[in-house]
């Protein structure tokens, strides 16, 4: 399987691909390709997990990842829908 590959350096916060290609399906709320969809979601995965790691404030995710406000959007609805409950069973 192809694995995309973000065009910015990687932080160590950064998903490797055994993890995001477990986590991928309990995260698809929509298709990959879906049309609303603007940003690829492990780099949308790997801002929510360098929030995670570093703790920062939402405003402060660094400009290389998508926007802050479509990431907590998007870690909102994960939540919502329970998906990294449902990784852990």
């Amino acid at each position: 399987m192809l694995i995309l590959r973000m065009s910015r350096r990687p932080y160590p916060s950064d998903v490797d691909d055994e993890t995001y290609l477990f986590m991928r399906p309990y995260l698809l709320l929509a298709p990959e390709h879906h049309p609303a969809r603007k940003y690829p979601l492990r780099e949308v995965l790997n801002a929510a997990l360098w929030i995670a790691r570093t703790g920062s404030q939402w405003a402060y995710l660094p400009h290389d990842f998508p926007p802050y406000k479509i990431v907590h959007q998007q870690v909102l609805r994960w939540f919502e829908q329970g998906c990294f409950e449902n990784m852990a069973h």
